[in-house]
């Protein structure tokens, strides 16, 4: 009896795995010293990106208070945007945090002084 029950549990939990969001796969950064910019590409694989896509973002640079960044959909499976950052060659670090409209997020930190050397 115990194991009809519990096969009738996992039957009825298997649904959720099928829908269950996914959180962000890969969060990239390229940057380009000489316009103080840098480049941003979140990989989100989805099935629908018009309805589950990466609904914000946060750049923290240095520490600092996070520039929030609203989106209300993505194309493909990645979200890809550009920002300028103010001196950026004087810039330590930079942390992106992406979070979905649904499911978990994904903080990645990149050191930017190691990047300017390698441009270098």
């Amino acid at each position: 009896m115990k194991g009809k029950v519990y096969f009738l549990f996992l039957i009825m939990l298997f649904p959720f795995f099928l829908v269950f969001p996914q959180r962000p796969k890969d969060i990239s950064l390229n940057a380009d010293f000489a316009n103080n910019s840098i480049k941003i590409v979140i990989t989100h694989i989805v099935t629908n990106p018009r309805k589950h896509y990466i609904r914000r973002v946060e750049v923290t640079v240095d520490g600092q208070k996070p520039l929030v960044y609203r989106f209300f959909f993505q194309r493909g499976d990645k979200k890809t945007f550009s920002i300028n950052i103010p001196d950026l060659g004087n810039v330590k670090k930079i942390t992106v945090k992406a979070y979905p409209d649904r499911g978990g997020s994904l903080e990645k930190e990149f050191d930017i002084k190691s990047l300017n050397k390698k441009t270098q």
